[in-house]
C-alpha cells in the first residue's frame, strides 16, 4: 500500500470514529428520520432552525466516497484540492 493508500484509509478511518459518535448512527446508516444540532448533539424528530437532517446514507459506503460530505458538517472536503 503506498503513501496515498494509507492517507485515504486514515481519512475513510477518522470519518467512520466521527459517525461512529454521532448519535444519529443507526446500524449503519445515518437517521434521516431524525435531526441533529451539530453545536449542542441534540437531536429531535422534526425539523426545527439549526438542526440537520440525517443523511440516511449507508455509512460504510459514504465515509469511503471521496466527494461525499456529513450533512452536519462533521467531516468531508478532505479530497478537495488545495
Amino acid at each position: 500500500m503506498d503513501v496515498a493508500d494509507q492517507n485515504e484509509e486514515a481519512i475513510f478511518s477518522l470519518r467512520e470514529e466521527i459517525c461512529n459518535a454521532c448519535p444519529l448512527k443507526n446500524g449503519n446508516n445515518c437517521n434521516a428520520m431524525k435531526w441533529l444540532n451539530p453545536e449542542t448533539l441534540e437531536v429531535i424528530d422534526g425539523p426545527k432552525d439549526g438542526f440537520i437532517r440525517g443523511c440516511g446514507c449507508r455509512l460504510s459506503a459514504k465515509q469511503r466516497s471521496k466527494l461525499s460530505l456529513c450533512p452536519a458538517s462533521f467531516w468531508g472536503g478532505e479530497f478537495d484540492k488545495k
